[in-house]
């Protein structure tokens, strides 16, 4: 017999994106999204979302400077995720794989750090508000370019 009771904390999530406008000299990227979309769950990140990036930097200098506005709807009373959202990441020109990143996610301060280590393949390390430390692992794969 299993015992069930090791499996119930299980992170598992569904999220899509969906970009209107690409990125040009003067106007950001535009995109609208949803995390965990049954509005009858009880998950606690159910929100629709949109959101504008905006690269800052010339690229022809190499480093990379992005800034992220977005406002979150959520889907349910449980949802977390609720209100204004932003953030910054910079990506240094002489380490492409490192990305460095502050963000306010509707209810606190994240500061972080990514690095793709492989091509579908990043490592993580974030702290929430200097409370916590996480780390992981991601698999990322994009269908349609």
């Amino acid at each position: 017999m299993v015992d069930e009771s090791k499996f119930n904390n299980q992170d598992r999530a569904f999220s899509a994106k969906i970009r209107f406008l690409k990125e040009s000299k003067y106007l950001p990227a535009i995109a609208i999204g949803t995390d965990d979309p049954d509005e009858n769950n009880n998950m606690n990140v159910a929100a629709l979302y949109g959101v504008m990036t905006k690269n800052l930097l010339p690229s022809e200098k190499g480093h990379q400077l992005a800034l992220t506005l977005g406002y979150y709807h959520p889907l349910n009373s449980f949802s977390q995720k609720e209100g204004v959202f932003g953030g910054i990441r910079y990506t240094p020109a002489f380490f492409k794989p490192l990305s460095v990143m502050a963000e306010y996610d509707s209810q606190g301060f994240n500061i972080g750090a990514a690095a793709k280590v492989w091509k579908h393949l990043s490592l993580h390390a974030f702290t929430r508000e200097f409370t916590c430390i996480s780390f992981g692992i991601r698999y990322e794969y994009t269908l349609i370019h």
